[in-house]
């Protein structure tokens, strides 16, 4: 998605038009009491007898001067958006900001549509991730969830032996001794450790004997997925290794949208979706609509 750009003229024309609003009220700049003067100038009687009688240079020069500040603060450039000029950027997605259609919300509906708010907002939308947090992100989302799995069933086996070969053998030695003496407790619970090792191996084969997972049928969603989670995941891993402290914008994107889809992916393969498949098997480039997103909400409808 994108906008047409403004010409040089257009752009010189929208930043004369801020420097003579910046003159005309004596602001400091675009920092935020500038902004609230300019504000505060929109309820004033000169700016609402212009706008109120269909003057448009007054609401002219507040447009321009709130898009120059976006761009002065954020960063954008000015393009002709579909209603009046507006603020492309292109930072976590593409974001278009009407500053114009801003002011005369703000002339029409009061200040509870003050012009800062606006500014504040876009600066929350295009924040530039942390490059640190988006890497741990990512290395999380690589984290097989067998991993996790490996380490439950370490706990569980040590629990296991622990009951097999301790908790086992104190059980049947104080029950033993409770019955008769110490000393039939203590072969008691001598004869008990052997046991407790025994029945420990016959539990782990049961456990072996479970049934696994089963293989998703091959067409449908699920199998799609299972056999894209690899080259995706050696995908991700590539970016991960070439990320830096001042990489572009760009690349943290690309980052986040394949984190993004791995999850989405793992999702449709726990989930054994068996709806029909897209008919092909990859995961989706940087920039390209999320495919596995759309096909998983219409395996639901």
């Amino acid at each position: 998605m994108g906008a047409l750009p403004f010409g040089p003229k257009d752009i010189a024309a929208m930043r004369e038009a801020a420097a003579e609003l910046v003159a005309r009220l004596g602001l400091r700049g675009y920092d935020n009491a500038s902004i609230t003067a300019v504000d505060a100038w929109i309820d004033s009687p000169e700016f609402q007898e212009d706008f109120r009688g269909g003057g448009v240079k007054l609401a002219y020069l507040a447009g321009a001067y709130l898009g120059e500040a976006v761009i002065r603060r954020h960063g954008g450039r000015w393009v002709a958006g579909p209603n009046a000029p507006s603020i492309a950027i292109n930072r976590n997605g593409f974001n278009l900001v009407n500053p114009f259609g801003k002011v005369q919300k703000r002339a029409t509906l009061g200040p509870t549509e003050n012009l800062l708010a606006l500014v504040n907002l876009v600066e929350h939308v295009t924040a530039r991730p942390d490059p640190e947090q988006v890497r741990a992100e990512a290395e999380a989302a690589l984290a097989a969830p067998e991993d996790a799995s490996k380490g439950v069933r370490a706990g569980t086996m040590l629990v296991l032996l622990l009951g097999a070969l301790i908790g086992f053998p104190l059980v049947v030695l104080a029950v033993v001794w409770s019955l008769t003496d110490a000393s039939y407790g203590l072969i008691g619970g001598a004869v008990a450790i052997p046991v407790g090792f025994g029945l420990l191996i016959a539990i782990l084969r049961l456990r072996e004997r479970r049934p696994s997972t089963p293989t998703p049928p091959v067409g449908t969603l699920a199998w799609e997925a299972a056999l894209t989670l690899p080259p995706l995941e050696a995908r991700l891993a590539e970016r991960i290794a070439a990320l830096r402290e001042n990489s572009r914008e760009r690349d943290i994107d690309e980052i986040r949208f394949y984190t993004a889809q791995i999850a989405e992916i793992r999702a449709i393969v726990a989930e054994n979706v068996t709806s029909p498949g897209r008919g092909y098997v990859g995961y989706d480039g940087f920039g390209t609509p999320n495919s596995w997103a759309k096909a998983r909400s219409g395996s639901s409808a």
